[in-house]
């Protein structure tokens, strides 16, 4: 009877704490970011992409978000929503076994308030032996729990 009361005493000691659950953080301080500025945002979205999380991508999302790309054969700007974006990269995550994402310096420095923000990086996206180089043009918002969202995404790649 001893190691079952240990075993329950330890249960109820720890709660539901997740000893493998990656911490929030400030950037550089851990995995996840507190996504408050835009380097703790690319942070979190290279983090989604190398460890497939599509959790933490949707999180990255604003509820109004388009994705905007140019397609070649129609020889004109698409685009998507929110929906169709998490099911499109929540596919391509499952897919490709090896991911890396790097994105190229200035990281925009900025860390907007209220009011919507607009900046452009470069990537290259590494996908088992695909890689992807182009430019992202983003528009963010600051949602009411302070964390900052996409919600227009224009892609420039080059595949």
């Amino acid at each position: 009877m001893r190691p079952i009361f240990i075993v329950l005493l330890v249960i109820l000691m720890t709660g539901c704490y997740n000893p493998f659950a990656p911490k929030l953080g400030k950037s550089g301080s851990s995995l996840i970011t507190s996504q408050e500025t835009v380097p703790d945002l690319l942070d979190n979205f290279k983090y989604a992409y190398t460890f497939k999380d599509s959790v933490i991508y949707s999180n990255l999302l604003d509820s109004s978000f388009v994705f905007v790309y140019y397609d070649y054969d129609q020889n004109r700007y698409l685009s998507w929503d929110r929906d169709v974006e998490l099911r499109t990269t929540g596919r391509l995550l499952r897919y490709f076994e090896h991911n890396q994402l790097v994105w190229h310096e200035p990281i925009p420095e900025m860390t907007p308030s209220t009011q919507d923000s607009s900046f452009l990086v470069s990537f290259n996206l590494e996908m088992d032996d695909h890689h992807i180089f182009g430019d992202a043009f983003f528009t963010i918002v600051r949602n009411a729990d302070q964390k900052l969202r996409i919600a227009k995404w224009k892609d420039f790649s080059n595949f």
